[in-house]
């Protein structure tokens, strides 16, 4: 029989098989042998892949993991039965099935700047359990951490510019999504796109409008009329979708009409184009009718370097949205065509072991 669908998201009753093979192996080794001394395991960043500081992130899903790690009877029947011969002994999975750590774990707090070869933290536990730690550590560590310090460096080149997750459509995966949106928020950023990221992780969330809802209305202005009679408290208008110097033109009527009313146009977005010049062009055109208050914001392939191009260049731009390159920790530079991987070379190593009372 096909097997039904799956959702393919981890879940607490699911994760401690979130595992590499090896570590049960090496554990059920050790079992059989009876070496399961304390030791510690250190988690450490080898190589910053750009600039010379990281933020770390992601230890509040390590401790988590941590905490509620259990092996349920379904796990260890499938770990049992899963392979033709079998690996596991009875006593060895007896042993998961009891599993608790009670160990002691050290880390630096999420949000601190850190460097590469910097303990950022340290378990100490018996060997067989610390080991089983080590995928799940580094998978969280590794990917939040990397988002995390993209987006510091995002926040940073924008020069106090609000900034903003766009990034869950193109992270690598569901679980990347909604923790890449917690990632951003520790680097810097103001909010997110994602709704769950925002139930979740109490992180404030935004939106405005796509090209779709523009073009599913009979004209720009009407579409622009539409939103601002639905979001008076919050209007921000997407005014690229078919030529940005014309929805300019069309938001200062909406402004306008909002003025009259006793309401106020909150911004713009540009999502293509020229953004330097656009931008200015834009901002000639609210000035010119009084609406200076009006804000401009910019999303579209954007990083540090461009944002940071912009801005050097003059650009009247008051945030950005950003997306791929955020959310995938792009270690690229689009204006030099440099960048290696876009991965966090953690690494989760011993350097402990305690035994017969010395170390």
């Amino acid at each position: 029989m096909t097997k039904a669908p799956q959702s393919g998201l981890l879940t607490e009753s699911n994760m401690a098989l979130f595992a590499d093979y090896y570590e049960l192996t090496m554990g059920k080794a050790d079992f059989d042998s009876g070496n399961n001394a304390i030791c510690t395991e250190n988690y450490f960043v080898r190589s910053i892949p750009q600039g010379q500081y990281m933020i770390a992130a992601g230890l509040e899903q390590v401790i988590h993991y941590i905490l509620n790690l259990r092996f349920t009877d379904a796990d260890l029947k499938w770990l049992k039965e899963s392979k033709p011969t079998p690996d596991m002994s009875d006593n060895f999975l007896d042993y998961l099935r009891h599993f608790k750590f009670d160990g002691d774990v050290y880390a630096v707090p999420e949000g601190t700047p850190v460097f590469a070869n910097e303990p950022l933290i340290n378990v100490t536990g018996r060997s067989i359990d610390i080991q089983i730690f080590e995928t799940y550590l580094l998978n969280v560590m590794n990917f939040q951490t990397l988002i995390a310090t993209k987006t510091a460096r995002i926040v940073h080149a924008a020069r106090g510019r609000t900034c903003f997750d766009f990034g869950a459509r193109r992270a690598h995966g569901r679980d990347a999504g909604i923790l890449a949106a917690r990632a951003s928020f520790i680097g810097g950023a103001a909010g997110t796109s994602l709704v769950i990221a925002g139930q979740y992780f109490n992180i404030p969330y935004v939106g405005t409008t796509a090209h779709k809802f523009i073009m599913d209305r009979p004209s720009e202005l009407a579409a622009f009329r539409d939103y601002a009679k639905s979001f008076p408290h919050n209007t921000l208008l997407l005014i690229d979708t078919y030529d940005t110097v014309q929805g300019a033109r069309n938001a200062c009527i909406v402004g306008k009409e909002m003025q009259a009313r006793g309401e106020q146009l909150k911004g713009v977005r540009l999502d293509s184009g020229d953004l330097l010049a656009l931008s200015k062009a834009v901002r000639e055109i609210f000035d010119e009718v009084g609406l200076h208050d009006v804000q401009i914001f910019a999303s579209n392939d954007l990083d540090e370097f461009q944002i940071d191009r912009l801005l050097a260049s003059g650009a009247p731009i008051d945030g950005f949205g950003v997306g791929t390159r955020l959310a995938t920790g792009a270690n690229f530079n689009p204006l030099t065509g440099e960048g290696g991987p876009s991965a966090l070379p953690g690494v989760y190593k011993h350097v402990e072991r305690i035994e017969n009372e010395k170390v």
